[in-house]
């Protein structure tokens, strides 16, 4: 395998100094061309973790660890490097296009600005030309009159493609993207994957994509990290995510989703709540909701580490071995 375009360590991202975590220790590795998921329930630390890489945390969010791209900890790099490096070599898709375009410029001119935001001897002509061509890319209908639209005459659907042109305007070697399907319906969902995937073969860019949907995780990724109160818990290629889970968290994940064509089979919601931040027991975060381990003092009292437990497949679970051998025995599968 080739060395991975992005590397990172012990991301830590707090409110406050002494302020409790909303990631925590957060590493992994992403290789050109491939598309790394992270998946988890909605306060679990993921768009925290996402926009930390790009510097674009809230103003009172101290970030720790290092995120090297390269030979560069983009952490440590001035805020004039940063503006090179976003939207050129690593760019974002975020998740509501319509709070990231301004209202009173065309989106045209909203994609031909990425353009000449990193290639200053283009002229404003060439640019609108290059608008025209990446929202038509992008499966744009009549793009070139589409151009010259503002944000609030395009639906929803064609806002966030709208996003990914601009994002692979100057064909960034990472793309990150943000719940990109989210409140879109099923049909428009799917050409947005579509798009994206195609978008990534194109450019040969590495992805890293959050969701809290497996049906998208499924759809798209290659390898799977499952975050949980802004910990690891779990990191693997899909197919060993769906089919053998080594951790409770992601089983519960996957037996609380509904299976198309299975009517008989009963959904298992997750008892309670993600612990707010500040809040997290002193042991397993995922204790308290747990089957496997909730009575088991050591759950409960030492934080488990994300470590091997099979080849290529990590987990943060003093019993991961034990859920691994019942899924694998039992047969039972996602």
């Amino acid at each position: 395998m080739t060395d991975p375009v992005l590397r990172v360590r012990e991301l830590g991202v707090r409110f406050g100094v002494d302020g409790p975590a909303a990631v925590d220790g957060l590493s992994y590795d992403v290789h050109p061309g491939e598309t790394l998921g992270i998946v988890g329930e909605s306060g679990s630390g993921k768009t925290m973790a996402l926009r930390a890489l790009l510097r674009l945390s809230p103003p009172n969010a101290v970030v720790t660890g290092r995120v090297l791209f390269g030979d560069r900890d983009l952490l440590q790099e001035p805020e004039s490097a940063m503006a090179a490096v976003r939207g050129r070599t690593i760019a974002m898709v975020f998740q509501d296009p319509t709070t990231y375009f301004n209202p009173v410029l065309t989106v045209g001119a909203q994609v031909a600005e990425a353009v000449r935001a990193h290639h200053r001897r283009t002229s404003r002509k060439a640019a609108r030309q290059r608008a025209v061509d990446l929202l038509r890319r992008v499966g744009i209908p009549a793009a070139e009159h589409r151009c010259d639209q503002f944000p609030h005459e395009y639906s929803g659907g064609m806002r966030q493609r709208a996003m990914i042109a601009m994002a692979i305007a100057n064909e960034p070697e990472i793309l990150l993207a943000d719940e990109p399907t989210t409140a879109l319906d099923v049909t428009v969902q799917a050409q947005i994957l579509d798009l994206l995937r195609v978008a990534q073969e194109e450019t040969g860019a590495a992805t890293v994509l959050v969701t809290h949907d497996l049906g998208v995780i499924a759809e798209i990724a290659d390898r799977v990290l499952v975050m949980y109160a802004g910990r690891a818990v779990e990191e693997a290629p899909v197919r060993s995510i769906f089919d053998s889970p080594g951790h409770p968290y992601t089983a519960a994940l996957l037996a609380s989703r509904p299976i198309l064509g299975d009517t008989l089979k009963r959904l298992r919601p997750i008892p309670g709540v993600i612990p707010a931040i500040g809040e997290l027991p002193p042991g397993c975060a995922f204790n308290p909701r747990c089957d496997l381990g909730r009575d088991d003092d050591r759950c409960r009292t030492v934080r488990p580490d994300l470590r091997t437990v099979v080849d290529g497949h990590s987990s943060a679970c003093h019993h991961a071995e034990k859920l691994l051998d019942i899924m694998t025995t039992s047969g039972e599968r996602a």
